[in-house]
C-alpha cells in the first residue's frame, strides 16, 4: 500500500503557501513538502488536522493505493485503487469538480 494525497492541489486551489500552511499544522515547511511529494507519511493527529484545516474529511484529502490484487488475493476485483473522489464537496454541501 501506499499513501496518496492531494494536499498540494487543495492548499494552492485555495492560495495557501507552504508555510503558512505549515505554521497551521506545527510543523517545518519542509515537512509540508515531504508530504506534498510521498517522501513522508503524516501520523494520524497530523492527518487529522491537516483535514479539519481544510474542512474536509481525512479520505477526501488521503488515499490508499494498494497493489494489484493476486489471483489468491481475499479482495474482490476492482479494489487495487481507493483514491478519494473525483468530487469535492464544500462546506455548503454542494459538490465541486476538482
Amino acid at each position: 500500500c501506499t499513501l496518496k494525497n492531494r494536499i498540494e492541489a487543495i492548499r494552492k486551489e485555495r492560495g495557501i503557501r507552504q508555510e503558512e500552511f505549515a505554521k497551521a499544522m506545527g510543523v517545518s515547511r519542509q515537512t509540508i513538502s515531504s508530504l506534498e511529494n510521498g517522501r513522508y507519511n503524516p501520523s494520524i493527529l497530523l492527518a487529522y488536522k491537516t483535514a479539519k484545516f481544510f474542512g474536509m474529511t481525512m479520505e477526501e484529502v488521503f488515499c490508499f493505493e494498494e497493489e494489484q490484487p493476486t489471483s489468491t488475493s481475499l479482495l474482490p476485483p476492482n479494489t487495487a485503487t481507493r483514491c478519494g473522489p473525483s468530487s469535492n464537496t464544500s462546506r455548503s454541501g454542494k459538490s465541486e469538480r476538482v
